[in-house]
């Protein structure tokens, strides 16, 4: 299969489109509970297709805006149990990622598309898209953002059956990381199946003020959900701390929604805590621009001493540092991979090293601006949504 020539990979960075190789396919995305957004695709200025249909069923997010763009076409597919039941939904109440369950009338409704999407290698549904793929003469490609070595799901039957049924009959594994990589070859998957591919943002909507002001407080951001493996309990407990030691002179503002708002809310009402709830999309790149510093003190999950969740990408890494902000963080799964090495990581759940180093940071302005000036750079040459979406593209254009 040939390769783009020079002037159709300008053609794929033109606006138009109009004589890319996937500039007249259809991209199906099948995503059932929403996970997997990560920008690759579904950036309406950047995606060099003719229209994404994204799939869907318990969409857990609150702000769809994004995803309301012309291109894009949302899909809403009722879910059914595989069997008689799903264990996870009858444990947690609702399904999720390793639910037991199939997509009701998937391959009626992705019967128009070119080319097929899934996420993971052990889902259900993915095991469902690569049978419906192979039906219909599609070709099939699974993004793969797991990235803990041997994953339990490789091991565990149902999980790793369906685990080598996508392996062996997926066309394309795009590892949305270099560890997501070495998971998927850990479980055996065949590497020249495999092409790694960061997730990008959109440079322009994601940028640093043009005049960084200096507030009367250093703001602290957190963005994320608000439980336990966000780390965001940990990060109060060390702001406590940075506040006895420059009474007034710092603010940590929260962004986000979960299990543990209400304890949220109770530190907001005896510290300095801007507690901003669910902030829509669209606004977030203005809450990154009005604080100084953002920490994602993220912590792994075990069961009975088997790790099954890791921080695997963390978008608003990428977010912040687009914005031209200094990052402090744990070392946890991906996220030394993701932020390099010009900004602080501590150790996952140490109160006293995540304090130390927001620590270092607030007490110089000098070196916060240092810092966020390379995140930029950084973002800028692994992140950038456009050349993301065109590196997506030339791979996908092999198969169609």
């Amino acid at each position: 299969m040939k390769l783009f020539t020079k002037v159709e990979v300008n053609r794929i960075l033109n606006p138009s489109l109009n004589h890319v190789k996937t500039a007249d396919k259809i991209l199906a995305l099948v995503r059932p509970f929403g996970h997997h957004v990560l920008g690759i695709y579904v950036n309406e200025r950047f995606s060099p297709f003719k229209s994404i249909y994204y799939l869907a069923s318990d969409i857990k997010y609150k702000d769809w805006s994004w995803l309301k763009l012309n291109k894009v076409r949302l899909i809403k597919l009722d879910v059914q149990p595989a069997l008689f039941l799903d264990p996870l939904k009858l444990v947690r109440g609702f399904y999720g990622l390793g639910s037991w369950a199939y997509l009701c009338n998937l391959e009626e409704n992705i019967a128009q598309a070119d080319i097929i999407d899934s996420a993971e290698v052990y889902t259900f549904f993915t095991y469902q898209s690569v049978k419906v793929a192979k039906k219909l003469g599609k070709p099939i490609v699974v993004d793969i953002i797991e990235s803990i070595p041997r994953h339990l799901t490789s091991k565990v039957y149902p999980y790793s059956r369906i685990t080598k049924y996508v392996l062996e009959n997926t066309d394309l594994l795009i590892a949305l990381t270099k560890r997501a990589k070495e998971y998927l070859i850990s479980i055996g998957a065949k590497e020249e199946k495999i092409k790694q591919i960061y997730p990008g943002i959109d440079l322009e909507m994601f940028k640093p003020p043009s005049t960084r002001q200096t507030n009367e407080r250093v703001r602290i951001l957190f963005a994320g959900a608000l439980v336990k493996n966000k780390g965001v309990l940990v990060l109060l407990e060390a702001f406590k701390k940075l506040v006895r030691e420059y009474q007034g002179k710092v603010e940590l503002w929260i962004a986000g929604d979960g299990s543990l708002r209400p304890q949220v809310e109770l530190y907001a009402k005896k510290y300095p805590v801007k507690f901003l709830g669910h902030v829509p999309w669209r606004e977030l790149p203005e809450v990154y621009r009005s604080c100084d510093i953002f920490c994602l003190p993220s912590i792994d999950r075990y069961l009975m001493k088997i790790k099954i969740w890791e921080e695997q990408f963390g978008m608003v890494l990428v977010e912040a540092m687009a914005s031209g902000l200094p990052i402090v963080a744990t070392t946890a799964g991906a996220i030394p991979e993701v932020i390099g090495s010009k900004n602080l990581l501590v150790e996952q759940t140490s109160v006293d090293q995540l304090y130390q180093a927001l620590n270092t940071l607030v007490s110089d302005e000098e070196l916060r601006r240092g810092i966020g000036t390379e995140n930029r750079k950084r973002a800028e040459k692994f992140f950038d949504g456009k050349r993301q979406c065109l590196s997506y593209a030339i791979e996908v254009a092999k198969l169609a």
